[in-house]
């Protein structure tokens, strides 16, 4: 596990703690993963919460970006890899009839 992964873990969590001490859930919830493994993670906690995967649009996880071309470099790069978040996820909470 990543800082980052371990970062946005616990805010998660702290978040989802806070809004079950309080008793305020919100409708929606918008979230981003980096990766199938902390997706799984998230969502078993909010469904533990009564929400629901409302919408879901899945990226392909690496992209190649070349950057312009610098002709003072005597060791011109290539395509540089790029990681951006796979997931896009928003989740839904029946309100309370």
């Amino acid at each position: 596990m990543t800082l980052a992964r371990a970062l946005r873990d616990w805010r998660h969590k702290r978040e989802l703690d806070r809004w079950a001490r309080l008793n305020a859930y919100p409708k929606t919830v918008r979230r981003t993963y980096w990766t199938p493994a902390e997706y799984e993670d998230d969502a078993a906690r909010l469904k533990g919460h009564g929400y629901t995967v409302a919408t879901e649009d899945a990226a392909d996880p690496n992209i190649d970006v070349t950057p312009e071309s610098n002709i003072y470099s005597k060791d011109p790069q290539g395509s540089m890899p790029m990681s951006i978040a796979m997931f896009h996820v928003t989740y839904e909470r029946p309100g309370r009839a």
